[in-house]
């Protein structure tokens, strides 16, 4: 059977960031808004922000993050077990409501310094050392921490510094590029990878040049999309 050569779609909410100082019932009505599931065209989505996905339920064409953390520690044989997130999901109790169906208790510290640092493309220097010194320090002695921010693995190696050397960084990432390698058609050639954002111009520009300095990640174009409307015409 031919598969179809679909692009990778890539939604940015850079209009909306950041979502870790957004309260639940704004998130969610954003979330909705952008009409996810009305993508028809879509073969499945991925929910990359752990924000997002905390308010926007599963469905066989849309998958989470959250779920994919909460295997990676699950898997983890460490016995002290924490997290670093941004403000609204700690608050939201997403995680420790996962964790407890297993009966797991988990430390979670709020990190929503180091989310607006990242976002700026701040990756050392002296505020960063004194936000991570006041996060992690309660978090020096434990086994693993899930980093429940698609940016804390940016700034992976500076966090390490604060720690124990054999505490592991989980990154829910790795377990969600698993799953979407399993559900994804093996077989396509030269897919196009198309990156839209809302947001404005300067802002548009702001997370291009991020995406290649915090994550090596090169974007020749940013397709704008209208701010609170699913206008996918490029």
């Amino acid at each position: 059977m031919a598969v179809s050569k679909r692009p990778i779609l890539y939604f940015a909410d850079t209009g909306h960031e950041p979502y870790g100082l957004v309260e639940k019932k704004t998130e969610l009505a954003i979330a909705k808004n952008h009409r996810l599931d009305a993508c028809s065209w879509c073969i499945k989505i991925v929910i990359a922000c752990n924000s997002a996905s905390a308010v926007y339920s599963d469905t066989d064409e849309v998958r989470g993050i959250v779920p994919f953390g909460v295997s990676s520690v699950l898997k983890n044989n460490g016995p002290q077990k924490a997290l670093i997130a941004g403000n609204s999901i700690v608050r939201s109790g997403i995680f420790r409501k996962l964790f407890a169906q297993h009966g797991l208790p988990i430390r979670q510290r709020i990190a929503q310094p180091l989310s607006i640092q990242i976002e700026k493309g701040v990756l050392s220097g002296e505020k960063l050392e004194n936000d991570l010194q006041r996060i992690l320090k309660p978090l020096k002695n434990y086994d693993s921490i899930l980093l429940a921010c698609t940016h804390y693995p940016a700034i992976g190696h500076e966090i390490k510094k604060h720690l124990k050397s054999s505490c592991q960084l989980l990154d829910p990432a790795d377990e969600m590029v698993g799953w979407v390698q399993q559900i994804w058609p093996s077989k396509q050639d030269s897919v196009e990878t198309v990156f839209m954002s809302t947001g404005s111009p300067e802002q548009l520009e702001l997370f291009r040049y991020n995406s290649k300095k915090v994550f090596d990640v090169y974007i020749s174009k940013v397709y704008p999309v209208v701010q609170d409307e699913m206008d996918f015409t490029f």
